[in-house]
């Protein structure tokens, strides 16, 4: 059966760092997002996915910086999703990598899950970077920013509660990160050592933290890193 691996997490926490370093490792990800002005290596995000996403969320009254769960897609968007999903050949292991995606494993694996083995694995941070490179990128609020931050992993905790899912920290020094992500490789099925590593420091920007606990719910970073130890 083929496989999907969805790499997925909150935006700004290393999410498509992750994607990059798992593709550099053997993963297929297809025509994507190799430079944006705020991933110099690009964003590994297929256009056309994170469209559909957005799309969707669309139509529901929501967006990527508001998001609503979707546990079923509509007969026209199963069409429009497979139509993509179509490009991608005939290759047997997949990498779909889209922050948003949290938001709509019920509808992908209700409409793939007897075509499609899921395996998941999400990249995480600490909320006051997040905020500080939202603010940076898309001059939210810090306070509102970290909200979303709670959104986002609230839902990855949920679905940690239902399905396996393999967490990488991106708060990790460079070398540690680097080990971590030769140890989920393997997990994954893929190689254990890139011909050339995707990770540079020059990626990790906003790396001073604070103490944001008068903002944030400390329990959900922490229950993340209790996780990502096991």
């Amino acid at each position: 059966m083929r496989e999907f691996i969805i790499i997925t997490g909150m935006h700004r926490s290393g999410t498509s760092c992750l994607a990059g370093s798992l593709e550099a490792r053997g993963l297929y990800l297809g025509d994507v997002v190799n430079y944006a002005p705020f991933n110099k290596k690009g964003n590994k995000e297929n256009k056309q996915i994170y469209q559909f996403h957005e799309k969707v969320f669309n139509s529901k009254g929501a967006s990527w910086d508001s998001p609503c769960y979707v546990e079923c897609f509509s007969n026209k968007e199963k069409d429009e999703l497979m139509a993509i999903l179509s490009k991608y050949g005939d290759e047997p292991v997949v990498g779909i990598k889209d922050p948003r995606i949290l938001f709509f494993i019920g509808a992908w694996e209700e409409f793939l899950g007897d075509q499609v083995t899921f395996k998941y694995i999400a990249s995480f941070r600490y909320p006051y970077k997040v905020a500080k490179s939202l603010e940076h990128r898309n001059k939210f609020e810090l306070e509102d920013s970290v909200k979303l931050w709670e959104e986002y992993n609230t839902a990855l905790l949920k679905l940690i509660e239902r399905r396996p899912v393999l967490l990488v920290n991106f708060d990790l020094p460079s070398d540690s990160y680097v080990i971590k992500i030769d140890n989920v490789s393997l997990k994954l099925g893929l190689n254990d050592k890139p011909n050339e590593e995707f990770f540079t420091k020059e990626l990790v920007n906003q790396t001073e933290g604070s103490n944001f606990e008068s903002l944030s719910d400390p329990v959900i970073y922490e229950k993340l890193l209790s996780l990502h130890d096991e």
